[in-house]
């Protein structure tokens, strides 16, 4: 298949969606994007629980490193800022 089909074919699909009435496409536009939201909560939720489990299961020598450089790290953005 070359390149000329291929443009066709996007050619043909993006008409056919340009056709669609102004509701219908403001409609999918705004379930797309609460479908990515859900996705990127979701994912959010994940990490920061699995952020929790990791940060309960410290042992105390890491979690005292990790509250010094959480601490410096505060302190440097407070310079920036």
């Amino acid at each position: 298949m070359g390149f000329e089909e291929v443009v066709q074919i996007f050619s043909s699909i993006a008409n056919k969606l340009s056709g669609m009435t102004t509701g219908t496409a403001h409609t999918l536009a705004w379930m797309g994007i609460i479908l990515i939201v859900i996705v990127i909560v979701y994912y959010l939720v994940v990490g920061l629980v699995k952020v929790g489990k990791a940060f309960l299961n410290m042992r105390v020598k890491y979690l005292g490193v990790f509250v010094l450089l959480l601490g410096l790290a505060l302190i440097t953005i407070a310079i920036l800022i």
